[in-house]
């Protein structure tokens, strides 16, 4: 994210200049994200993704592009009876499957240190191990 287009463009500039990489930014005062999906919530259907997270109102844009078409259900039967939904462009179960609206979907069991999150609380731990094998 960025407050500015400017901020973007400057950023984009440093990457290249110092071939840093590629990044894509999100700045405030030019994004126009479509207006998020509307789905009246039922037995199987928590709701549009980006009505489901809290924030910062200024960052609805953000939101509304990055989860607006992002669809929590809560087994691939329901996603499935959601496919034809238009404006859709991902079903998300609450076991973690993902169905995008060209019907393929992903799931299963993932392979040990598949688990970003467990990934991030390693990289986080990694100074302090590093510190105690000092």
């Amino acid at each position: 994210m960025a407050q500015r287009w400017e901020d973007a463009e400057a950023a984009i500039a440093h990457l290249k200049r110092t071939r840093s990489g590629w990044a894509t930014f999100l700045p405030l005062d030019t994004l126009r994200p479509r207006a998020a999906l509307t789905i009246e919530p039922d037995s199987h259907v928590r709701g549009v993704a980006s009505n489901l997270v809290h924030y910062d109102a200024r960052l609805r844009p953000v939101f509304d592009l990055l989860l607006g078409s992002t669809l929590i259900v809560d087994d691939l039967p329901t996603a499935r009876r959601l496919l034809s939904l238009r404006g859709l462009s991902l079903i998300v179960t609450l076991d973690g499957e993902t169905v995008q609206p060209s019907g393929a979907l992903s799931g299963g069991v993932r392979q040990q240190g598949g688990n970003l999150l467990a990934q991030e609380r390693e990289w986080r731990s990694l100074p302090r191990q590093i510190e105690t094998a000092e």
